[in-house]
């Protein structure tokens, strides 16, 4: 097995948004991600995260969401499948 590394130069963002940051006005709300799959709830239904961005601007530097992750219902009926544990 043969690994390779490059050097990538970074340039800092002229922006300079705090993301994430508490006392910062543009943080909206917090969004539960699913650990496993990394679907999003929204509106109590779980979608790709993919949709989210582009639907509701997930990503949208102007409005940041807070993100907390969980597990999703089809994840957690996977899991418990998989280790052969009773649902709760």
């Amino acid at each position: 097995m043969t690994f390779h590394s490059w050097l990538v130069p970074v340039e800092p963002d002229p922006r300079n948004i705090p993301l994430l940051s508490l006392g910062t006005d543009n943080v909206r709300r917090l969004v539960r991600m699913c650990s496993w799959c990394k679907k999003i709830e929204r509106n109590q239904a779980w979608v790709k995260i993919q949709e989210t961005i582009e639907e509701v601007g997930l990503l949208d530097a102007l409005h940041l969401h807070r993100i907390t992750h969980t597990i999703c219902p089809d994840c957690y009926r996977q899991m418990m499948k998989e280790t052969g544990t009773a649902l709760a």
